[in-house]
């Protein structure tokens, strides 16, 4: 996830379902099919992602509507509904 992060690449979809943890304790992460470069603004505008766990901030009712506001915070709020779920 670290270096996906510092690549500028966002997953998108983090759920439990999505996360593999190792005997030796390596997390992959997996099913990449809705992750994105942060630099290609036309990926950035659709939501995206599993309803549970999309960021309000992201999310619009009206899906003609563009979502503009997608971000690292939107991986962050994921990662903490993954959390409270653990």
């Amino acid at each position: 996830a670290l270096a996906m992060a510092s690549q500028r690449f966002k997953h998108r979809d983090l759920k439990p379902e999505n996360i593999l943890i190792q005997p030796n304790g390596e997390i992959k992460l997996i099913d990449l099919g809705l992750a994105t470069y942060m630099n290609l603004p036309e990926d950035l505008l659709r939501v995206s992602g599993s309803p549970g766990y999309i960021a309000p901030e992201a999310f619009h009712l009206n899906e003609n509507e563009p979502c503009a506001r997608y971000d690292h915070r939107c991986e962050v709020f994921s990662a903490g509904c993954i959390l409270y779920e653990m």
